[in-house]
Parts: structure tokens; sequence; C-alpha cells
């Protein structure tokens, strides 16, 4: 009867979410390399989108994912893990429902990685820098003149290695959206 239908659907929406990340993991299992570091990597990832689905609106589809964007834009295993976690921090924190999260994970990740590789450190701790540049860029998104999350991802993807070519540091950068933001020019345009 109806129960039998309801555990049937239960089951195969498990069955569907267990595909579907495992299609996400074979995509990181392709920036990992090979041997016993790769395998304990791999498995790290999966325990850890699998945690954060369990706690956010985001699938550990999409958790993978952005792990996936990360490592695949040159980070390490510790950074890329830590703008899974931080990105998806800062969607979930900024964005006005689920389907906005989980639109905005993508892009905002690969903003995070771009930010690192123009103003990162290579000696920080990742998850510490991580935790300044989604701080700073939550900032913006809700104390300044930006509509979202995306412009603000937006005009970063496309201001920070001018910022970085000019000399120009992280706060200035954000600084200088805030301003120009405020004076009504948003997003890429910033």
């Amino acid at each position: 009867g109806a129960a039998g239908a309801a555990m049937l659907a239960v089951t195969y929406e498990g069955v569907t979410a267990a595909a579907t990340l495992e299609g996400a993991m074979a995509n990181v299992n392709t920036v990992l390399g090979e041997g016993a570091l790769a395998t304990r990597e791999l498995n790290e990832v999966r325990a850890k989108a699998i945690a954060l689905s369990l706690t956010t609106v985001l699938t550990a589809e999409e958790e993978a994912r952005a792990y996936y964007i990360a490592a695949s834009n040159g980070m390490d295993h510790a950074t890329a893990l830590a703008a899974m976690v931080k990105g998806s921090e800062l969607v979930i924190g900024t964005t006005r429902n689920a389907a906005e999260a989980q639109a905005e994970l993508e892009t905002t990740t690969r903003t995070l990685t771009t930010v690192v590789k123009n103003f990162g450190d290579a000696s920080a701790d990742p998850a510490a820098q991580m935790q300044h540049f989604t701080d700073v860029m939550a900032q913006l998104q809700t104390k300044f003149a930006f509509g979202g999350i995306g412009e603000i991802t937006n005009a970063m993807s496309v201001l920070a290695p001018a910022a970085r070519a000019a000399g120009i540091d992280f706060n200035s950068m954000s600084a200088a959206m805030a301003v120009i933001s405020e004076k009504g020019i948003h997003g890429a345009e910033a």
C-alpha cells in the first residue's frame, strides 16, 4: 500500500543520490592521481562531502563537485577541502534559499580558488585563509549594495588577477569594491 510506495520512493532517492555522488567522486579521482595517498584523500573527500550534506542544504554530490573545482584549479588537497567547506558556508550564509545556494556553490568555489591563487600565502593554514576570504566576501554582500553573492564572485573573478598584477592586496581590492558598489556599479562591471 501507501507505506510500501513511500519506502520504495525513499529507497529510490537514496540509490539515486549514491549514484550521483559516485559520479562526482569519479571526477574527484581524476585530480588526485594514484596510490595510497590518493585513495586516502578520495575517502576523505567522500566522508567530508557526506558529512556536510547532512548538516546543510547542499548535497554530497554538490560538495564533492566543489572539491573537484578547487583541486582542478590547482589547489592542493588541504586547500581544496578548505574551499569546499568555506565555500559551502559562504553560499549558505549569503543566499536566500537552498536553490540559490546550490546554484552559487560552483562559481563561489571557483572564485575562492582565484582569490587564493592571487592573494593566498602557501605557508599559511588553508582553512584560516579561506575563513578570512569568505568573511570579507560575506561582509561585502551583506553590508554593501551587492544584490547577492553572485555579484561578489563575478566582480572578484575579474578584479582579483588585475588587482594582484597592480600590487593591490585582497583587503584593499575588497574595500574598493564596496565603494564602487555603493556608487551603483555591481558585479563584473565593478
